[in-house]
């Protein structure tokens, strides 16, 4: 079971944005779409991303546990290793 930092859920959002919008050129420069949103309207960059980790959540693809995001139920586990220490006994 694999627990899921800020910073790596934001990388994951980002990565989606990037792949599904195009990049932003100015002059010579080029931007990535989640740096631009990110830079210009945070506050709706901030909306975008609650909205996708929230049906991230929804549909099964993450799990959340005490604020906390991971990539299977952590209720499994707990239930999987109480049946274990039972047998045990």
């Amino acid at each position: 079971m694999k627990q899921y930092s800020s910073e790596c859920l934001y990388d994951m959002f980002d990565q989606l944005v990037d792949e599904t919008e195009s990049k932003i050129e100015i002059g010579i420069f080029t931007y990535s779409p989640s740096q631009v949103l990110r830079e210009i309207n945070g506050c709706d960059y901030e909306h975008m991303f609650n909205e996708w980790l929230d049906s991230m959540v929804d549909d099964g693809s993450f799990y959340e546990f005490n604020n906390e995001i991971y990539d299977e139920d952590p209720m499994l586990l707990i239930t999987d290793t109480l049946k274990k220490l039972k047998v045990a006994s």
